[in-house]
Parts: structure tokens; sequence; C-alpha cells
């Protein structure tokens, strides 16, 4: 909870064990899923009207991390209804991703927030 109350909203995912209430298609398949807040004012007003949103990074895996909806990968854009446009990313590397089972914390991905900083 220390994490998440020193780092969110922000550039940072964190994998916790799903809960019997979170919906069966957003939990993997070990039990658990990400949650994140986005540091966007407009991202989060949009949240704040319609929910928690199931979501997955605008690139494929291993490629490089967009800045501007004109840089979403036309691969993926042309798998999406809608590709919104809040302004350009303020972060030039993607969210670090940790996983929180217990006490244990593992580094899934080391993006914005480097892990020195979340061990404080």
């Amino acid at each position: 909870e220390e994490v998440m109350r020193k780092n969110l909203p922000g550039p940072l995912t964190v994998v916790l064990t799903a809960n019997s209430k979170a919906p069966k298609y957003i939990v993997n398949s070990d039990g658990t899923l990400g949650v994140r807040v986005p540091d966007n004012d407009a991202i989060r007003m949009l949240l704040a009207d319609a929910g928690p949103l199931s979501a997955t990074s605008a690139n494929t895996h291993g490629g490089s991390d967009p800045r501007t909806p004109e840089d979403v990968p036309d691969e993926l854009a042309s798998k999406v209804d809608y590709v919104l446009n809040f302004g350009p990313c303020k972060y030039s590397k993607g969210s670090t991703i940790i996983k929180i089972i217990g006490d244990d914390v593992t580094l899934l991905r080391e993006g914005v927030i480097p892990l020195r900083e979340l061990k404080r």
C-alpha cells in the first residue's frame, strides 16, 4: 500500500493477487491482475466517469513506447475502434511494473521509476 500511495498516480503498474470480485477476463492465469492510475488529469476524469478499464499498452511486446497517437504502430491501431489523444506522454519510457505477492516484490520491468526509488 505504501508503494502505491507514494507513486500513484504515476508511471507504475502494480501486479497483485486478484480478489474474488475481479472479473475473470481481466485476471491472469496465475490469479493476478495489474493496477495502474495514470498521471494524466484528462484520463483520470474519463476513468471517473467510465469506471475502471481493462487495457493493454499501446505497443507490441518488445516494441517502442509510443508518446503520441501517431506513434502507435499501424498493426495495433488497425485492431482497435479508437485511439484517444490526450496529448503527448510526458515520459520517454514505459511504466515500471512490479509484482507484489505477500511481502515478495518482484521487478517485472524497470521503466520511469527506478527500483531503488520504490524501495525507499
